[in-house]
């Protein structure tokens, strides 16, 4: 039996998360490449399953539950639920609900980060998203399965609107920002220019 109360908050955020970026102009804000990069990183962790799907031979209801409690894990739920609703499992959320012979399908995210970096003179940010998902199959509580996904996707948003499309209610989604300075590039021509002064004055007083 599905938990309905946490399957609709869910999907209501993910809804609310697409309301906003609407408002953002047409720009991705962090939680959507978040949520794309985790939707990314669920289907090829999923799909590995799927290849070892007769082998395994797992029927039944599955438990989805998470390994350990962390503020993004209601994303990687809602996505792993309806990845498995729609390959026609049973599942739920409900540790207590778990027939003896019911899978249990437990998640991670081993690494998330959201970062930036740009150029001096640019206007641009490249905005990364990257996600590690690890992710486990037991039955009868024997370990039948596991794997680990990584999803990576990256664009670039104008310097102006990083701001705005930060989230203010997961530090998660926060973008951490590298910028360059003109040090990295003038330390090596500064370099070279002794070196070669150097060289000039040893081989001019010989």
């Amino acid at each position: 039996m599905i938990q309905f109360p946490r399957i609709v908050c869910s999907s209501f955020c993910i809804s609310l998360l697409a309301s906003a970026s609407a408002g953002a102009g047409e720009l991705s804000t962090n939680i959507d490449l978040v949520v794309a990069t985790a939707r990314q990183a669920v289907r090829d962790g999923l799909a590995d399953l799927d290849s070892a799907g007769e082998e395994l031979s797992w029927h039944g209801r599955v438990l989805l539950l998470p390994q350990e409690e962390t503020e993004e894990n209601w994303i990687v739920e809602h996505l792993l639920l309806e990845e498995l609703l729609s390959r026609g499992f049973e599942v739920t959320l409900d540790s207590t609900a778990s027939g003896s012979d019911g899978a249990e399908l437990s998640y991670r995210i081993v690494d998330l980060s959201v970062t930036g970096s740009s150029g001096i003179l640019g206007g641009r940010i490249e905005r990364r998203c990257r996600l590690t998902l690890a992710l486990r199959l037991t039955s009868g509580g024997e370990l039948r399965w596991q794997t680990e996904a990584m999803s990576e996707i990256a664009d670039f948003v104008p310097k102006s609107r990083i701001e705005v499309l930060q989230s203010s209610s997961y530090d998660f989604a926060d973008t951490e920002l590298e910028e360059k300075n003109w040090g990295k590039f003038v330390e090596p021509i500064i370099v070279s220019a002794v070196l070669g002064s150097l060289i000039y004055i040893f081989f001019t007083n010989r």
